[in-house]
This record gives C-alpha cells, structure tokens and sequence, in this order.
C-alpha cells in the first residue's frame, strides 16, 4: 500500500465518519441513520481485499465510537472487524467487481451489523434492551439505505484508489 493509499483511505474514512455523525441522521430521518462507515468497509473489502478492510473497520469503527456517547468504546469497531474478516472469506468465491453483488452484500452486512450492535447493548449496557420489532424495523430500514449508498461508495472508491494488483495486494504489507 502507497502513501498515497494510505492518504486517500484516511481521507475517505474521515468523510465517511463526519458525514454518519453529523449529516446522514438529519437526512434520513425517522430516528434510522445510514450506515456510511459500514458500506465503505464493504466495498473496500470486495474492492481491495480483507486487510484494507480490516484496517479501515478498526480506525473508522474507533472514531464512530469515540463520537457517539451512547455506546460503548470498540463496539462499533468489534462488529465492523468481524463483518470485514467474515466477507474477507467470502471475497474469493464472490465474482469480481460484480456491482450488484456489492449492494446485496452491504445490505446484507448491514442488517447483521444492527444485530451484532443489538447483541452487544444487550450484553455490555445497563440501559434497556431495544424491543425484537425494533431491531428488526432497524435492521430493514439500514440494510435498505446501505443497498442505495453501495453504488455511489463504490464509484467513489475505483475513482479515488488505483486497482489493486490482485497477486500482490494481499501479500504486501
């Protein structure tokens, strides 16, 4: 990874933290948020390979946690992390720079990531447990905005990050 990689992958995980903290909530409405951070993790994921993946779910999940109040501190990391490993071992069976493959997943990853964020509240906090209907109307409400942003993310991402060498990206540091 290049410098360059590096300035743009922080540059883009930045971006995406502010926009979901201070932008995304006002526009969307209705008490749900989009996921912007997690849709980025998706398509860099499918688009670069596991270890930019990982990288960018642990320094943006921190940020996200570091600027909410309300959660606890590495939540949002530990649920990004284990998304980004889990497509990590998808990524090889899934067909290259399949668009629409892209949005079912960080769709798909999005629900889950509602009820992994669901699981640990009800574990690691000692507020009240959100309602089952609750996390599910979530869930479908998030997982749908992740299909809608997964097109743009992605064009953002080939546009401002070079293609990867696909036999030397994984191997590299």
């Amino acid at each position: 990874m290049t410098p360059r990689d590096v300035g743009v992958l922080a540059a883009l995980v930045l971006t995406a933290v502010l926009l979901q903290v201070t932008v995304l909530p006002l526009v969307a409405g209705g008490g749900f948020a989009p996921d912007l951070l997690l849709v980025l993790v998706v398509v860099l994921v499918l688009e670069r390979g596991p270890r930019t993946g990982l990288l960018v779910a642990g320094a943006g999940g921190l940020l996200l946690d570091l600027s909410a109040a309300l959660v606890p501190v590495g939540s949002s990391m530990l649920v990004l992390a284990a998304l980004a490993y889990l497509l990590g071992l998808l990524r090889p069976y899934l067909a290259e720079r399949a668009d629409v493959t892209t949005a079912a997943l960080a769709g798909a990853a999005a629900v889950v990531s509602v009820l992994g964020h669901a699981a640990l509240v009800a574990l690691l906090s000692t507020a009240a447990t959100p309602a089952a209907t609750t996390v599910a109307g979530t869930a479908l409400v998030v997982g749908a905005f992740a299909v809608l942003l997964a097109p743009p993310v992605l064009v953002l991402v080939r546009r401002a990050l070079p293609p990867a060498d696909p036999l030397t990206s994984e191997v590299r540091a």
